[in-house]
């Protein structure tokens, strides 16, 4: 890829100041710029309004509360959770909280952390273990190969009262969904702790060999423009300049944005950066082999290993 960074800055950082700051930081490597934001893809937990005022839940804050609320919805034949199998990382969101309390995450995202000792993991994978153990969910036994197709469906029949998917959906499901859809903050680990919100972003960058580099970063700062924001925020999707979220009206896309605001707010690269093994077993593997029998002590040295074939 090619290195944008002289673009980003030029004219006292014209370009680069349009850009709400995390999401094009997203695409920097060694303080060199790579990839342009165009979109945050943040980890969004939504939920099913009807169902939780049919059953006088009230949206949980805490881990305790979620649990409550899954046992609850259970008892009246609705799963709690919905996740397909190949989004497994989604979950991890309460490992990065747990991480972050413990001042353990810059390690944990950058390759320094010793993966069989960070309590945050081994919180999360003992806590989506008790969620599939007592069919919170969709649909129970086999929730760990479940579709997107399946899940999704099961979500727009009211089978699901929470769906994990990226808040850049939120305008499609809002629209598709014939029951009010709602966007709730991932519940707390620890009541008062930290609140993890990462920083993936869909980006675009520019070949290191391209024949027409400059007219490709002409095409992407249109693309950046207003006027290709526009189009971003027409389809139902999140932008990443600030001009262009300052204007979001839509009241699931500033539900979503709300997310991300909050003093305890912590942002995070995901731990899938590290390598495409690592990537591979936290979206695949691990949540689902610590489910179906492996323990997690032996869940977490297998990401040991991992971590130490990539930093060697």
């Amino acid at each position: 890829a090619a290195d944008l960074t002289p673009y980003l800055t030029e004219n006292n950082n014209e370009w680069k100041d349009t850009f709400i700051q995390k999401y094009i930081d997203g695409g920097m490597v060694d303080g060199k710029y790579f990839a342009i934001s165009y979109q945050p893809v943040i980890e969004t937990m939504f939920y099913n309004k009807d169902l939780f005022k049919q059953y006088n839940i009230e949206v949980p804050k805490t881990w305790d509360e979620y649990m409550a609320a899954c046992e609850k919805l259970k008892a009246e034949g609705i799963y709690g959770v919905g996740n397909w199998s190949g989004q497994n990382h989604q979950l991890l969101e309460f490992a990065y909280q747990g991480l972050a309390n413990d001042g353990q995450i810059v390690d944990a995202v950058t390759g320094k952390l010793d993966f069989t000792t960070a309590n945050g993991l081994k919180d999360c994978l003992t806590k989506w273990k008790d969620v599939y153990d007592k069919g919170y969910w969709y649909p129970g036994e086999g929730a760990l190969t479940s579709t997107k197709d399946q899940t999704q469906a099961a979500w727009y029949q009211g089978k699901v009262a929470t769906l994990f998917d990226a808040g850049s959906n939120a305008g499609t499901y809002a629209k598709d969904a014939d029951f009010e859809v709602g966007v709730m903050k991932f519940p707390l680990i620890k009541e008062g702790g930290n609140y993890g919100v990462n920083v993936v972003t869909n980006a675009l960058f520019v070949p290191a060999n391209a024949k027409h580099k400059e007219e490709a970063v002409r095409f992407i700062k249109y693309y950046t423009s207003d006027a290709g924001m526009q189009e971003i925020v027409n389809s139902g999707r999140l932008p990443a300049t600030k001009s262009m979220q300052e204007k979001i009206e839509t009241p699931i896309m500033k539900d979503v944005l709300a997310t991300t605001e909050g003093d305890n707010v912590v942002s995070y690269k995901h731990m899938q950066n590290l390598s495409s093994e690592i990537n591979a077993y936290l979206q695949n593997d691990m949540i689902g082999a610590v489910c179906s029998g492996t323990t997690v002590e032996d869940a977490l040295k297998q990401f040991e290993d991992l971590r130490q074939t990539t930093v060697k």
